[in-house]
């Protein structure tokens, strides 16, 4: 059994794009496991059933929250949310390939011994950042450093997050792009406080969604994928 079985899950999502959840919850466990639980934070419930290890949180009436205020509702979350550390991931990350489970619960380790990390990026998004450097070795996975001035440095693509110093930089009335754009400006004034990645980047997915297009980015998802989610009736074109 892995032991990234307790590493809380979370993933976003919108009343808009609550269709997505479906090809989400088909390519997590086909490519995580259906043994992983997921949370799904949303507003209105999904209008169909999600798998056994999925459950779902609403954090009130979407009309309440447009996207100037994204924010004011992960905030209230969190603070009573009872893990310290979490891996945060948004409706239209599609895995793609075969999770390295254990590297995840290395790096979650790692993470619970590091309370100065805020975030570490479980994608390629900051191995590819501008002035990443190498910053040590952990097993067999090469940790890398994100430079505090680089854009998207508080980036939220797929991460382990540590709530308390999530909740330092999150502010009310704040859309996902302010939380990326001007919270990365806010927590490049704490070079104490560092986002790490990895050069093995063990998950991947395509990101479905990209900006709130209409059509989807099948990059770089299989052939074989992409039919399974036709024949399944997940995805609307």
């Amino acid at each position: 059994m892995s032991t990234s079985e307790c590493i809380p899950v979370l993933t976003l999502v919108s009343d808009k794009y609550l269709w997505a959840l479906r090809p989400f919850a088909w390519q997590f466990n086909k490519y995580w496991g259906s043994h992983q639980p997921v949370t799904i934070l949303g507003f209105s419930s999904p209008p169909f059933e999600l798998p056994e290890n999925f459950s779902f949180v609403s954090m009130g009436q979407m009309s309440d929250y447009p996207a100037e205020k994204w924010s004011n509702p992960l905030i209230s979350f969190l603070q009573t949310f009872p893990h310290e550390h979490f891996v945060l991931m948004l409706e239209d990350y599609w895995l793609v390939r075969k999770v390295d489970t254990y590297a995840v619960s290395l790096l979650w380790t790692y993470m619970r011994h590091h309370p100065e990390m805020l975030r570490m990026d479980l994608s390629a998004d900051r191995l590819y950042a501008v002035g990443m450097t190498d910053y040590e070795s952990y097993e067999y996975l090469d940790l890398i450093r994100s430079d505090p001035q680089s854009q998207y440095h508080m980036s939220l693509q797929a991460g382990i997050w540590n709530r308390s110093l999530m909740l330092r930089y999150l502010r009310k009335n704040e859309s996902p792009w302010q939380f990326e754009l001007v919270g990365t400006r806010r927590l490049s004034q704490d070079p104490k406080v560092l986002v790490l990645g990895t050069r093995q980047w063990p998950v991947r997915y395509c990101i479905a969604l990209w900006s709130g297009k209409d059509y989807i980015e099948w990059a770089p998802m299989s052939g074989a994928d992409i039919a399974d989610l036709r024949s399944l009736g997940f995805i609307r074109e």
